[in-house]
């Protein structure tokens, strides 16, 4: 990432504020994937290509179909449609935490 409002130039504090958010609900983040590259590099990490999500199939051994992705921009959907993940869109109506509790919580406990 190297834009945008989860970057400082130096840290990408967000994405560690959002994972102690989602552990206080009982959700775990195994890891965060972030592409360090610009709109130029041409590399195919960089949403909406999806090799970010590849990334995560190999090293988790995930079946992307049963996989939900999660994004807040409509590259991050176009990402997780090529990828062939179930792909939900942050919103005003669905905000991280609400997906998170009502969506994937929720199925797990049942």
């Amino acid at each position: 990432m190297s834009e945008g409002p989860f970057f400082d130039g130096n840290d990408l504090l967000p994405p560690t504020l959002t994972a102690t958010a989602l552990a206080e609900e009982g959700a775990v983040i195994d890891a965060i994937y972030v592409c360090p590259h610009g709109w130029n590099d041409q590399c195919s990490c960089r949403k909406p290509k999806p090799g970010m999500l590849f990334q995560a199939q190999r090293d988790f051994d995930l079946d992307l179909s049963r996989t939900c992705f999660i994004g807040d921009d409509d590259r991050d959907i176009e990402a997780g449609l090529a990828a062939g993940t179930p792909t939900v869109k942050v919103d005003g109506e669905w905000p991280l935490i609400r997906i998170v509790k009502e969506r994937l919580l929720a199925s797990v406990r049942t």
